[in-house]
């Protein structure tokens, strides 16, 4: 008897051991993961979407492959790779600013709704196309 709770012991330390180890691993495992993404978030942005540019809609891919300074625009061809169509302002003249502009009136509402046109507004409201009438 005192042989069969003695392998059960060395059976359950054996596991529970196995099972913190492995608890560690993968929490270090989780841990490197999110700090490569986060690197490649940085180093690598992109951005998608859809906007109007000078009265036309653009739907847009983007990446930077150095840290934002330099953008171009991509897209997805049928075999699913990506290619590289150029730079941004090259491909689709205006985008950026555009981009800028919504940036800027995200930064501006964040806090609620916007309750007076200031110039800045005004200027914010026409880099992404809106026009306020004044009465």
């Amino acid at each position: 008897m005192k042989f069969i709770v003695a392998l059960i012991g060395v059976i359950a330390f054996i596991f529970g051991y196995h099972f913190v180890a492995h608890y560690f691993y993968l929490k270090r495992e989780v841990r490197y993961a999110q700090e490569e993404i986060e690197w490649h978030k940085l180093h690598h942005p992109s951005r998608a979407g859809g906007t109007y540019v000078n009265g036309v809609w653009i739907d847009y891919r983007l990446q930077s492959f150095n840290s934002g300074r330099t953008w171009y625009a991509m897209e997805i061809d049928s075999g699913f790779d990506e290619v590289i169509l150029g730079e941004v302002e090259a491909v689709y003249p205006g985008l950026m600013k555009t981009i800028k502009g919504w940036d800027k009136f995200m930064e501006l509402t964040k806090d609620g709704p916007i309750k007076e046109i200031t110039p800045k507004v005004d200027s914010v409201f026409k880099d992404v196309g809106i026009t306020v009438n004044k009465k």
